[in-house]
């Protein structure tokens, strides 16, 4: 059979129902010979409110109640990460779309990350640390009491949460030899050890 012309009207003996209406292939429409053929119109669903929830339990949703997952953004925010933020369509109370429309998320994305930990480390070896972490380096202070050249404190400190993009701040050992007792002094040193 081939369709000439596709026209959807709503049956209204029967609920949620449309016609295609087709003219016979070698007869015109004018002979008054003409096929109908009955389809379900689109099973509509009630749009779930997924705000609040993570995106998994969205996604479960979303397969009960025969919704496709639309496009997911991301947005950055104090909240915990991977939670549904808003969505669209919105669920207005009693809206109904077609069985497998596409809901769109937006999902939160954590700006607050764990400091690493990069004490014992040098400044060189510390900046990709922090770097891959989401920080950057912040002020280096030298610390003259020890010599090591290494990071021998860090703030914010390993472990706790800080925004993305943040410095942190850095102590370093100092790195040059102890200096040496001028020849003077240490001729002084050398008497008064011998008297």
């Amino acid at each position: 059979m081939q369709i000439v012309a596709d026209y959807r009207a709503p049956l209204p003996h029967i609920p949620d129902t449309s016609t295609n209406t087709e003219t016979a292939p070698g007869r015109s429409p004018a002979s008054g010979h003409k096929e109908y053929r009955v389809k379900p119109a689109p099973r509509k669903v009630l749009v779930p409110d997924l705000v609040g929830k993570t995106v998994e339990s969205a996604k479960r949703i979303l397969r009960l109640k025969q919704l496709a997952l639309g496009s997911i953004f991301y947005r950055e925010s104090l909240e915990q990460a991977g939670m549904v933020m808003a969505q669209n369509p919105l669920p207005k109370k009693g809206l109904r779309v077609a069985a497998g429309s596409p809901v769109t998320l937006v999902v939160s994305r954590s700006m607050l990350a764990v400091v690493p930990d990069v004490v014992g480390r040098t400044v060189s070896d510390a900046r990709p640390v922090l770097q891959k972490a989401g920080f950057l380096t912040g002020s280096v202070v030298p610390d003259s009491f020890v010599s090591s050249g290494k990071v021998r404190r860090q703030h914010p400190v390993a472990g706790d949460s800080a925004r993305r993009g943040s410095a942190v701040d850095l102590t370093v050992t100092d790195a040059s030899p102890e200096p040496k007792a001028p020849e003077a002094n240490q001729e002084l040193v050398t008497y008064l050890a011998a008297a």
